[in-house]
């Protein structure tokens, strides 16, 4: 309903809702898929930022100032040990015990069909939830990132058909 790629994360960046730009922009958006196994696990996903190197120690940070003090929950033992066994770069980030808390910033990906952008993505807190992020993906006006999300969204734009038989598009839920 936006026009952008949006998303809810829950506190261990599980995705528990996301539209069809979002699923566009990357498969592993998807409902029940779980971000930074994504990020760190899938050669594809890493594929698409070209900055990958740089974002690591952000992301790492980042997924420890979400999950806070739980460091002993279930999920997050799991997680950070599946992880730490599927990924060198992880292990060495999360060693370094760096916490960063929940901000906007610029990311640079790749995508096969409308080449490079450069977005911005801003995460914001949904009340009342534990935890949960609207992540939303949008590029500054007249960039080329701008053009490019532009050129996805009409990609991935539903054809009159499927306007008439449908309600507002909006966020994919299990």
């Amino acid at each position: 309903m936006i026009g952008l790629p949006a998303y809810v994360e829950g506190r261990y960046l599980d995705v528990l809702a996301t539209n069809p730009l979002a699923r566009a922009l990357s498969p592993a958006i998807r409902v029940g898929e779980n971000r930074i196994r994504s990020l760190f696990l899938d050669p594809a996903e890493r594929e698409r930022f070209p900055d990958w190197d740089r974002m690591v120690p952000r992301l790492v940070a980042g997924f420890r100032g979400r999950i806070g003090d739980a460091i002993d929950d279930p999920r997050v033992v799991q997680l950070v040990g599946e992880l730490s066994l599927g990924s060198e770069e992880f292990r060495k980030a999360w060693a370094r015990h760096d916490v960063r808390p929940v901000q906007s910033k610029s990311v640079r990906m790749t995508h096969p069909q409308v080449g490079e952008l450069t977005l911005l993505l801003s995460k914001l807190a949904i009340e009342g939830t534990d935890g949960q992020l609207l992540v939303v993906h949008h590029a500054e006006h007249g960039t080329v990132g701008a053009e490019r999300l532009a050129l996805l969204g009409s990609l991935t734009a539903p054809d009159a058909t499927e306007r008439r038989g449908r309600a507002q598009p909006g966020l994919e839920v299990p």
